[in-house]
């Protein structure tokens, strides 16, 4: 899954353009702090594009800049990073804004279909990632899926079919929080709890507490499809079609994205887009909290 934020252009500087030294005495007598909003920023050794890049600067990376010069059509900013001096196009980062929050878990990432090929996992790998980050077992994916609680047809209950391979048609192939929370609650920590219906500025505070959240949201973080399921009681109830399970890890309020770990995703975790991903969550609004 691609970045959602992405700067759309960079303009290069005409060819033989000279690199310009910043005069020391212009600069801000307060520095600002800036912070990058894409995962690619380059810093430069130079006020030029064709000079060398002496880092990438990863997404949400707080630089302070010191000075601000236009050359040709493009302003550039002279900055001190966690990584060094340089100079980076002003079109790769956004002022900070005061109270700013910044949140990123460092929480290990376990994929559903490696080693174990668990193609409707992803409910147990986001909540043993959670388990692992807090310390609270060592047990492998396997493990964990091949101890929950199960149920012929209804979610409320336990997990429909198998985490293996997909259930027969009409089957909704998932375990709700409740379930869920309550055999993670027994198994492994009393401190994991089902917050489902809460709002996210809950989960926010959550996150800000250093707590990862299970989130129910969508594949791809499209928009929710909502269908009429029979769970094998009366009547028929609603639940997302297109439903998938990933864990929140982190949130920064300067780019308006969340960080996720994603048991199907190659990369692992990513930022994703602060309204696609409470808009996947608000249909149904379904998580667990591991404390």
């Amino acid at each position: 899954m691609k970045k959602s934020v992405k700067v759309g252009l960079v303009l290069g500087i005409a060819a033989g353009a000279t690199a310009l030294a910043v005069n020391q005495s212009k600069k801000n007598a307060s520095p600002e702090p800036f912070v990058t909003f894409t995962d690619d920023t380059k810093l430069y050794a130079l006020m030029d594009t064709n000079s060398s890049v002496t880092h990438v600067l990863p997404i949400s990376t707080v630089v302070t800049v010191v000075a601000k010069k236009h050359v040709d059509k493009n302003l550039w900013f002279e900055v001190e990073t966690p990584f060094g001096h340089g100079f980076i196009l002003d079109e790769t980062v956004l002022p900070q804004v005061a109270g700013a929050q910044h949140i990123e878990l460092d929480v290990p990432i376990i994929n559903q279909y490696a080693p174990v090929d668990a193609p409707f996992g992803c409910e147990g790998a986001a909540l043993l990632m959670a388990l692992h980050y807090k310390k609270y077992t060592e047990d492998s994916l396997e493990e964990l899926l091949n101890n929950m609680p199960t149920a012929e047809r209804n979610p409320h209950e336990g997990f429909v079919g198998s985490p293996y391979e997909e259930a027969p048609a009409g089957y909704y192939q998932t375990i709700y929080p409740a379930p869920l929370a309550a055999y993670a609650k027994e198994r492994y920590a009393q401190t994991v709890e089902d917050i489902s219906g809460s709002d996210i500025q809950a989960i926010r505070h959550e996150l800000n507490l250093g707590n990862p959240v299970v989130l129910y949201v969508t594949e791809a973080f499209a928009a929710p499809i909502i269908g009429d399921w029979d769970f094998g009681t009366a009547g028929t109830e609603q639940a997302v079609d297109n439903l998938h399970i990933v864990l929140v890890t982190g949130y920064d309020s300067t780019i308006g994205e969340y960080k996720v770990a994603d048991p199907s995703a190659d990369e692992g975790a990513y930022w994703i887009n602060g309204y696609a991903l409470e808009k996947a969550y608000n249909a149904q609004q379904h998580a667990v909290v591991v404390r």
